[in-house]
């Protein structure tokens, strides 16, 4: 059993609050799900990945239905595990909210035998945290998109290695093909970055819970509670496309379109993603009103790149030059 570890299933659990406690943080990024498991087939592939565990605890939150009955299994099997109600919004109230949500979840930690989390131990583990996830975020930058999305992946996932990473990075020549948007609800694997980029586009953005969305600001001085502060850092971090407050998604979005220069939008999503759906229909409204073009394109998480997703990626790049 893991007992240094807590595995985390979403970019909206504070890793400060894990590191206060003396555990060691880490996305829960598992293999793929095979038959059984005791989720239906017709659920996220991802949830049904994570029905497995690892053996160390995992913290899961109520951001889709999918990640809810997982928890509900792993806690009908005994296996130590949490939930964390998560605000669909950034209001005032929402971050009182999940405030309280997350000093719920410091208790659970020092039930696990972590530390007991005051106000000015979380205070001290918020910055060097900040600075962690910073570093992750802009490791190996000369390198290939997908060589820096898969050194990106085993730094969430393998805590240890990440003060390596920056040395195992070889540079690759950034290709010269037409600049696209990736996006998605769900974290693909760099199998799926690759064949973008061998498929001639050059993905100019990544808009994934393991990439852009994982940027917290570091919480500033208007809160003296550091619980407040941490909460509202989270809620105000780039929305997903769970979030209810569609103009905030948007805005985000038309952003991110003018700072990455995007000629085209790929859109990824796992088969029976809820948010995806959210979030198409709020892609095609941008695109549209942009003259942009958007290629949707649904997979299994774990899976290796189906060959029509190659020939479906080459055909728009040639729509995207001609």
């Amino acid at each position: 059993m893991d007992s240094a570890f807590v595995d985390l299933t979403c970019s909206y659990i504070p890793t400060e609050v894990i590191r206060a406690a003396g555990f060691t943080p880490r996305r829960w990024l598992p293999a793929a799900a095979g038959a059984g498991g005791g989720l239906p087939q017709s659920l996220c592939c991802y949830a049904r990945a994570c029905a497995a565990g690892s053996g160390a605890a995992a913290v899961f939150t109520t951001c889709c239905d999918g990640m809810r009955r997982c928890y509900d299994l792993r806690a009908l099997r005994g296996d130590r595990v949490f939930i964390l109600d998560l605000p669909r919004t950034a209001h005032e109230a929402a971050v009182t909210y999940f405030a309280g949500e997350l000093q719920r979840l410091a208790d659970w930690l020092a039930d696990l035998g972590g530390r007991p989390i005051t106000a000015a131990s979380l205070a001290e583990a918020i910055d060097p945290e900040s600075r962690r996830q910073q570093s992750l975020l802009g490791m190996a930058a000369g390198a290939s998109v997908a060589e820096w999305y898969g050194l990106l992946l085993k730094g969430w996932t393998e805590p240890s290695t990440a003060a390596h990473m920056k040395r195992g990075a070889s540079c690759k020549p950034i290709r010269n093909g037409p600049a696209v948007l990736l996006t998605g609800a769900c974290p693909p694997d760099s199998g799926f970055i690759a064949a973008v980029e061998e498929s001639g586009l050059r993905p100019a953005g990544l808009d994934f819970c393991t990439t852009a969305r994982c940027s917290v600001e570091p919480p500033a001085g208007r809160d003296h509670d550091p619980w407040l502060a941490l909460a509202r850092a989270y809620l105000a971090k780039p929305p997903c496309p769970r979030t209810a407050d569609r103009a905030r998604r948007r805005a985000y979005l038309e952003q991110l379109l003018d700072r990455t220069g995007a000629r085209g939008v790929v859109l990824y999503a796992f088969k029976f993603c809820d948010h995806t759906a959210y979030d198409l229909g709020l892609w095609r409204t941008v695109c549209r009103h942009r003259g942009l073009p958007l290629l949707y394109l649904e997979g299994e998480y774990g899976a290796r790149v189906p060959g029509q997703f190659l020939t479906r990626l080459h055909a728009f790049r040639e729509a995207l030059k001609a």
